[in-house]
């Protein structure tokens, strides 16, 4: 009878225990949430301010830089900061930019989609980090003028037509 009752004491406070750690979870999540957003939002504005400045091989490098997986020497990074700065070179002045998608995985990993304008073409930049639960850093990047689908499929009117 004894080991019956403290068979039952210890189920009780583990599972006392066990939901406090849920909650203590839970709140984990909810904070990284607010926070890759908070993170995220913070780098994409700070790298279109520089962006608009004038500053492109800045821009991209700062942002690239603040995740140590990021080798600036590498081929393919060297590449994009390139392509870049030929943008900002051929596409006249930096107009504005406009978030168009953003998505978040319950604050381990967000996307945001922006349009970004330029005198004389826009294009689509895309950013997604990645919140390891001790901090959110840039995990890609990249950038096309192929958003002419994109575009027409969010501006299409959806009609439900009876016959």
């Amino acid at each position: 009878m004894k080991i019956f009752i403290l068979y039952f004491v210890c189920i009780f406070f583990a599972g006392c225990t066990s939901t406090s750690g849920q909650k203590k979870i839970s709140e984990t999540a909810t904070s990284g949430k607010s926070r890759i957003k908070e993170d995220a939002t913070s780098v994409i504005n700070n790298f279109f301010k520089e962006l608009s400045s004038g500053n492109d091989k800045n821009a991209i490098t700062r942002m690239l830089s603040s995740n140590k997986n990021f080798i600036l020497e590498d081929s393919a990074v060297s590449d994009l900061i390139t392509k870049l700065i030929q943008i900002n070179t051929h596409s006249g002045r930096f107009v504005d930019y406009k978030l168009m998608k953003e998505r978040e995985v319950q604050g381990a990993v967000s996307l945001y989609s922006y349009l970004v304008r330029y005198e004389k073409k826009y294009y689509g930049f895309l950013f997604q980090f990645y919140n390891n639960g001790q901090s959110t850093q840039i995990y890609k990047f990249s950038f096309d003028d192929n958003l002419d689908i994109e575009i027409e499929e969010s501006l299409k009117l959806y009609a439900d037509v009876i016959i």
